[in-house]
C-alpha cells in the first residue's frame, strides 16, 4: 500500500515538516546550499542531543537534524531513534510530522487509540538565543522514524515558518510517499484511525497553491520506493551525496499556471 501526502492547503492537518536524518549538519548544510536552497541554522535540541537545519517555505519545512552529543541522544527515545536509523545507512528520510492547531485538537486525536504520548514544553534553541516551544503526540512510543507520522502543536510565539525565497525557485512540499506492506500494523492504522479522522479519500490533485501543505492520499501501489517531491518554477531531479543522505532524492515539479 502506497500512502501519499500532497500538497494542497485545505489538508487537516498539514504536513508540518519532515525529518532528513544527516551524520554530518554542516556537510549537510553546505550541499544543500550548492543546490540553491536557502538553509537557515536551527540551533540545538538541548534535551535530545541533537542539532538541526531548516529549508523553510511559508507553510512548511525540512528538517536536516544530525546527532549533537551522543551521550544525552541515547539517553531518551528520540536521540535514540536517530542514532539507531544512522547506524544502519548513511542518512535518510527519518520521518514527518503533522501540524495540529491548538491544545484540543492534541488531546482529541490522543484519544482516538490506546497508548498514545503527549510531551509538553518541548524545547530548541536557536542560534540567536530565542527559545522555541512546542508539544507534541506520538502514536504509541515516542520515536521519529516513520511509518507513523508525529503530531506537532506549536506555541503561538514559536512558529517557524518562514516564507523563504530560494534561488532555486522551490516553493514549498508538494508530496511525501510512503510504501508500506498491504497487512501491517501501520497499514491498518492509516486506514482506520488516521485517514477516517482527517477525512482523508483517494484523491489525487496536484498542488494548486503557491505553498503547499498536505491532504493525505491513500492508494495501492506496487512501487516500493520512498521520496519526497517539492513544487518550483523550474523542474528538476537531484540526486544528493549518498554518503551524506542516504538514497534521499529531491524531485521539483513546475505548475506555471498555479502561482
Amino acid at each position: 500500500m502506497a500512502i501519499r501526502l500532497s500538497g494542497d492547503p485545505s489538508a487537516t492537518p498539514p504536513i508540518d515538516h519532515v525529518l532528513v536524518a544527516v551524520p554530518n549538519l554542516q556537510r549537510a548544510t553546505a550541499c544543500l546550499r550548492d543546490l540553491g536552497f536557502v538553509v537557515a541554522d536551527g540551533g540545538s535540541h538541548p534535551t535530545l542531543g541533537t542539532h538541526n537545519a531548516l529549508v523553510q517555505w511559508a507553510d512548511a519545512y525540512v528538517e536536516l537534524i544530525a546527532p549533537r552529543d551522543p551521550v544525552v541522544a541515547a539517553a531518551n527515545p528520540l536521540g535514540a531513534d536517530l542514532l539507531r536509523f544512522l547506524e544502519q545507512r548513511a542518512g535518510g528520510l527519518l520521518g514527518f510530522c503533522l501540524r495540529l492547531p491548538d491544545a484540543s485538537a492534541t488531546r482529541r486525536l490522543a484519544n482516538l487509540t490506546a497508548g498514545w504520548t503527549v510531551w509538553q514544553n518541548v524545547t530548541r534553541t536557536s542560534p540567536s538565543g530565542t527559545t522555541l516551544k512546542w508539544d507534541l503526540a506520538f502514536p504509541g512510543t515516542p520515536r521519529l522514524r516513520g511509518p507513523y507520522p508525529f503530531f506537532i502543536r506549536w506555541d503561538p510565539q514559536s512558529v517557524p515558518h518562514r516564507p523563504v525565497r530560494h534561488p532555486n525557485t522551490t516553493r514549498g512540499i508538494e508530496a511525501l510517499h510512503l510504501h508500506l506492506p498491504e497487512q501491517s500494523a501501520a497499514s491498518e492504522w492509516y486506514r482506520d484511525v488516521l485517514i477516517p479522522e482527517l477525512d482523508g479519500h483517494a484523491k489525487t490533485k496536484p498542488c494548486m497553491s503557491t505553498h503547499c501543505r498536505a491532504r493525505h492520499d491513500i492508494h495501492d501501489s506496487p512501487s516500493g520506493l520512498t521520496g519526497l517531491t517539492l513544487t518550483g518554477d523550474t523542474e528538476n531531479r537531484w540526486t544528493l551525496p549518498p554518503e551524506i543522505f542516504g538514497d534521499v532524492q529531491l524531485t521539483v515539479h513546475s505548475y506555471p499556471n498555479r502561482r
